[in-house]
């Protein structure tokens, strides 16, 4: 995952926060990802978040079961209640894409209400003494949102009036808010406006550099992060060439690769050579498509693959609300009616759980 939209707004391409902060923040607005699915780890903190008062708001077309309640397995009391501990107060569902229409709405109300508090000489609800030493051209972002008309952005969020005005007040209440955001946000067409419309929105009420409070990208996996900040790059910058050859005494080539849908791009066009795949049962799809460009030079081989011993995969069960190590399989219907359950499987290796890669593949190449 890219750092979408952070260079340009706050010069780096990395979250604002520490774990510290979270122990720290009275409000967290998690932004476009389902930590209980994707990120239970996530879920630890903000447990203890809830527990301490804190307010939770999702905002996410999905209301995931993890984010209204989990039972932390590492918490007996968590463990023998029927509810669990709740976790997210409030959930706002804009539809798919409506992210970006629905920050400009909540920063057009936060610049109505500080028109009212000036009219009204009341405390103000800008950051302004924040606004005039750590940003530039305010004027300018606030025209933006001040433009929209209020049906507009209704209509282009999904979102109500009354949903918009619930998580500007919960926004401009919290006195150390962080905002979190997953893929929901950056694998959208409008992703980069919409990270730093997120971005602007914070820097309006000074909620980055201060403690409890800033922005946090979750990368998913901890290699995707280390990737980056190790260079690892489909187009790393000539700066970044440069003190890369200054190191190792070599000249790296300054030719630019392929991202994900690039590169199957490349493939239609028959613009790939070679594929190396990690894992050959999850690139079956891959190997298929390349061998229709044989006649172009693109080598399919399948190398050979020692059996891995098995080893536990942490999924999460919707309908018990609860983390349990199992091996991803089929989804069966619940007979309550309350979700889907992963049932497990004796053999991870044959199992047909839709890992990205492949499954990206076989939508482009079935």
């Amino acid at each position: 995952m890219r750092p979408l939209g952070l260079p340009e707004s706050i010069g780096v391409g990395k979250g604002t926060v520490t774990l510290d902060d979270f122990d720290q923040a009275d409000t967290l607005i998690l932004f476009g990802q389902n930590p209980a699915t994707n990120h239970p780890r996530m879920l630890g903190e903000l447990r203890a978040a809830a527990k301490r008062g804190a307010t939770i708001v999702s905002v996410n077309p999905l209301r995931e079961r993890g984010l209204e309640r989990f039972a932390s397995p590492r918490h007996v009391a968590d463990m023998l209640s029927p509810t669990g501990v709740t976790i997210s107060s409030v959930f706002i569902r804009p539809k798919l894409g409506g992210d970006l229409a629905l920050l400009k709405g909540v920063a057009k109300r936060v610049l109505e209400l500080d028109d009212a508090a000036v009219a009204g000489g009341a405390e103000r609800v800008l950051d302004v003494e924040f606004i005039d030493k750590h940003t530039a051209h305010f004027a300018e972002f606030a025209a933006d949102p001040r433009r929209e008309t209020w049906d507009a952005l209704i209509v282009e969020s999904g979102v109500s009036r009354e949903d918009i005005e619930t998580l500007t007040g919960i926004y401009v209440r919290g006195k150390a808010v962080i905002a979190t955001w997953g893929m929901g946000l950056t694998q959208h067409k409008h992703a980069v406006a919409t990270v730093q419309m997120l971005t602007n929105l914070m820097l309006m009420r000074g909620h980055i550099g201060r403690p409890g409070a800033g922005l946090c990208p979750v990368r998913g996996h901890s290699n995707v992060q280390g990737d980056r900040t190790v260079g690892i790059d489909e187009k790393p910058t000539p700066e970044f060439l440069d003190r890369l050859g200054r190191v190792f005494g070599f000249n790296p080539p300054r030719r630019h690769g392929y991202d994900v849908v690039g590169t199957i791009q490349a493939m239609l066009k028959g613009q790939v050579k070679v594929f190396v795949g990690l894992h050959p049962r999850r690139h079956r799809a891959g190997f298929r498509c390349l061998s229709r460009f044989q006649p172009e030079g693109i080598q399919a081989r399948r190398l050979p693959s020692r059996r891995r011993r098995a080893r536990p995969y942490l999924g999460y069960t919707q309908w018990q609300g609860r983390i349990q190590g199992a091996w991803p399989a089929e989804g069966h219907a619940d007979p309550a009616g309350q979700g889907e359950i992963w049932r497990p499987r004796a053999d991870p290796d044959d199992h047909p759980f839709p890992y990205m890669d492949s499954s990206v593949l076989q939508a482009f190449f079935r």
